[in-house]
């Protein structure tokens, strides 16, 4: 038989053998318990020391700041002084000479619109003996079969074929022709102003026929003045339905 097969049969034989072989056990080791390392985290926390106080600043006085020395007067020459009050004086005279030519140029406007509103025109008969230097002549269309005043005196036209009727005031027509002059009226004219008389003058009014013009007979209108008046106070004479024209 093998060893193992022995072994196998006489197993504490074999256990026996082993235990008288083997040596002397040795007593155990003592083991030292060390003790344990206590964390760092786990010992208690030593207090903070609180901060300190800062110190109170002290304040450093403050020094005395210098002025600037001071600039000497500047004298300025008594010619200069004199010149700039000239010069004030000269700008206060224009300045009032401009508010008395606003003033005047005002009551001017106001006077003139017064004298316009309060102008009036009069027609009477006439001074005899008086000479008629002074001619004016217009281009007026006269309305047929209606009353025309000029200088206060009231002229109708009407037609009949050829010619031309000119009825003056009251009085019954009168034939005239194309190319006819023909003395119409004389007066005097007494302009106002304020209710003062300002100027007068003798006139007369020539009509020439010039022909029909549509609906309307064309003349030619003069009037002669002894006395030289403003165009203006001639045209108001003249009606607005003539449509009278320097010629």
């Amino acid at each position: 038989m093998s060893e193992k097969e022995k072994a196998s049969e006489h197993p504490d034989t074999e256990s026996v053998e082993s235990a008288g072989k083997s040596p002397a056990q040795e007593p155990p080791e003592e083991v030292l318990e060390t003790a344990p390392v206590p964390d760092k985290a786990a010992e208690p926390a030593v207090p903070e020391e609180p901060p300190a106080a800062p110190e109170p600043s002290v304040e450093k006085p403050a020094e005395p700041q210098q002025e600037p020395p001071t600039p000497p007067p500047v004298v300025i020459p008594p010619q200069i002084i004199r010149e700039r009050v000239v010069e004030v004086r000269e700008q206060k005279k224009g300045v009032g000479k401009l508010k008395i030519a606003l003033v005047l140029l005002a009551l001017l406007a106001i006077v003139v619109v017064v004298a316009a509103l309060t102008l009036n025109v009069t027609v009477s008969a006439p001074d005899p003996g008086d000479s008629y230097p002074y001619t004016t002549t217009y281009d007026v269309h006269f309305p047929l079969a209606q009353p025309v005043i000029i200088g206060n005196t009231k002229m109708i036209a009407l037609t009949a074929e050829n010619e031309m009727i000119i009825q003056v005031d009251q009085n019954p027509g009168e034939k005239i022709v194309v190319g006819e002059e023909r003395k119409i009226s004389e007066r005097k004219a007494t302009i106002t102003v304020f209710g003062i008389r300002a100027m007068q003058t003798n006139f007369q009014i020539y009509l020439k026929y010039l022909g029909m013009d549509g609906t309307k007979a064309r003349f030619y209108l003069t009037v002669k003045r002894s006395d030289d008046i403003p165009q203006f106070l001639i045209d108001r004479l003249l009606p607005p339905e003539i449509d009278a024209r320097p010629a």
